[in-house]
């Protein structure tokens, strides 16, 4: 017969698959059934053996929630090893684990860590009640019921603080806060409850010598038959010996301490077995019996003095330590948001002065811009209208033989002169070759009279320079050349140019009449136009000397 292959892969991976998901399951199932088992053992067992197997189960599981950042997880191991540590009278390293749970959710709001928040603050109350440290307890208790919503939390830590009040012996607190715990329990409806409330209050009662004391006592008792609670009736046993003893019924209370025994044999617990025996012994009038049970009481004290020591609030001193730490987080913060806010002024003001001089500078451009083509705009206007009309005049005025000479002259002079003011506020070329339109310039001022030099212009790489810097440069020329032309009687003018990495300078040079250094319109002008630029100019004259002027740019 011949084999399929296809077949037989696929039988094979879903006989994988099977095998994988009854196995995981068996596993998830193992898991459950251990942490049930191991409860059980931390909460119910007397077998040091089996107890310290739970401890371990539950220190590896604690390592195994930590791992996958399962915190609610991790607080619950904790609080099982801090119950199992409690229980074996390991006070101090109990504390520590509840103290580390509270850390794993004290910052948690879901429901669940406010249930393990309650347990371990109530749990905490208990450990530092059992160490005498009563006021501690009391302020854990009022902390475990600010997260207590229900009767039944309620019930629990109200009678906690009660058990307190009555280690202090202020009985008359205890009762008043034990009526209210009874009033819950008839509200929940639970006989374990009602027996819990109605046998402790009972007992608190005859502490005062209240008259409804062995009756409350008698009703829980009752109760706890009915309901066979075994450990509820040692309680009501116990107490109901020492209210015997105390009102000097001395049979009485013999009788219920031979009941407790007999509870706790059944209970089969060597702490009930142990205050069974103590009632007893307690009732014995032999001075020998009653120096061994003073020195044994005695030792317990010492021990749990010793307890408290070692006990030193450590929850306290590091809520205390985290709350330090969280202010100074906060300092932190606060100082770096300074700083930032600071930062983003910083950048904001450097920005808005830079934003400013673009602005003021763009402005100045648009001036300057504004200005060049308003003034080849006048030169246009002077150029085609007036000097055309009045060159027209002059041709029409030639044909009369009347007119005078020398109006013919004057109208010459004046077609002349917006010619030149035509000329001055033309269009520049800026295109290329700028260092031979500033030669076409200066040298159109040149005549029989005046010889101007030129040196360097060449040099200069005018390339990268502006077209609004250039035009400045050309005007502000121009207008030293006017200048010069009408006002110095200059025989020699020399401009030189100098460019040194960006910056260039150019010397303006004339041994003309000179003048003195009060600026006029023309001067203003020029420096103005400089200015505007981020350039510099500067003048030196003196009368009968020549004429200087240095412009660096």
């Amino acid at each position: 017969m011949k084999i399929n292959r296809n077949s037989f892969l696929l039988f094979f991976f879903n006989l994988f698959g099977f095998l994988f998901i009854i196995s995981g399951s068996l596993f998830a199932q193992k898991a459950i059934d251990s942490t049930h088992y191991y409860y059980k053992v931390i909460v119910q067992s007397e077998n040091p053996t089996e107890i310290t197997s739970a401890l371990t189960f539950y220190e590896q599981n604690y390592k195994q929630k930590i791992k996958k950042g399962d915190s609610i997880g991790a607080a619950y191991a904790l609080e099982m090893l801090a119950l199992g540590k409690y229980n074996f009278g390991s006070y101090n390293e109990s504390e520590q684990k509840t103290i580390l749970a509270l850390q794993l959710v004290d910052t948690n709001t879901d429901s669940i860590s406010i249930n393990t928040k309650k347990r371990l603050y109530n749990r905490l109350g208990i450990l530092y009640s059992k160490i005498n440290a009563f006021q501690k307890g009391l302020d854990l208790y009022k902390k475990a019921a600010e997260y207590s919503y229900t009767a039944k939390d309620s019930f629990s830590i109200i009678n906690n603080v009660a058990n307190i009040l009555r280690k202090q012996e202020n009985y008359t607190q205890a009762v008043d806060t034990l009526q209210y715990a009874n009033i819950i329990a008839s509200k929940l409806n639970d006989p374990n409850k009602k027996a819990y409330a109605l046998d402790n209050l009972g007992f608190a009662q005859s502490k005062l010598n209240h008259p409804k004391a062995f009756q409350n006592l008698q009703a829980a008792l009752r109760l706890r038959q009915n309901i066979k609670d075994s450990i509820g009736l040692f309680s009501s046993y116990r107490h109901l010996s020492l209210y015997s003893n105390e009102n000097n019924k001395k049979e009485q209370a013999k009788i219920y301490a031979d009941k407790a025994l007999l509870v706790s044999q059944a209970i089969n617990d060597i702490h009930f077995k142990k205050e069974a025996l103590k009632l007893i012994t307690a009732l014995d009038n032999n001075p020998n019996i009653k120096r061994y049970q003073f020195l044994t009481d005695s030792l317990h004290s010492a021990e749990q003095e010793k307890q408290n020591k070692y006990a030193a609030m450590r929850y306290d001193v590091e809520k205390e330590r985290r709350l330090t730490q969280q202010v100074e987080l906060e300092r932190e913060k606060e100082k770096q948001l300074k700083l930032i806010y600071l930062g983003v002024g910083a950048i904001i003001l450097l920005t808005s002065i830079f934003i400013y001089f673009i602005l003021r500078s763009r402005h100045k451009k648009e001036k300057i811009r504004q200005l060049y083509n308003t003034e080849t705009r006048i030169s246009k206007k002077v150029h085609d209208e007036v000097a055309n009309d009045v060159y027209h005049v002059m041709t029409k005025l030639q044909t009369f033989k009347s007119i005078q000479e020398d109006v013919l002259d004057d109208l010459e002079e004046i077609y002349i002169k917006t010619r030149d003011i035509s000329k001055q506020n033309s269009g520049i070329d800026l295109t290329e070759n700028f260092d031979e339109t500033l030669d076409d310039l200066l040298l159109s001022y040149k005549n029989e009279e005046t010889t101007i030099i030129t040196k360097n212009s060449a040099s200069v790489d005018w390339v990268p320079v502006s077209d609004i810097k250039k035009t400045t440069i050309y005007r502000v020329l121009q207008e030293l050349m006017t200048n010069m032309k009408k006002h110095s009687n200059a025989t020699v003018v020399v401009i030189a140019f100098q460019q040194k990495n960006k910056k260039i300078t150019i010397d303006y040079n004339d041994n003309g009449d000179g003048c003195s250094l009060k600026k006029g319109n023309g001067l203003q002008n020029t420096e103005n136009r400089i200015k505007t630029i981020g350039g510099t100019i500067t003048f030196d004259s003196q009368v009968n000397n020549g004429f200087k002027s240095t412009i660096i740019l």
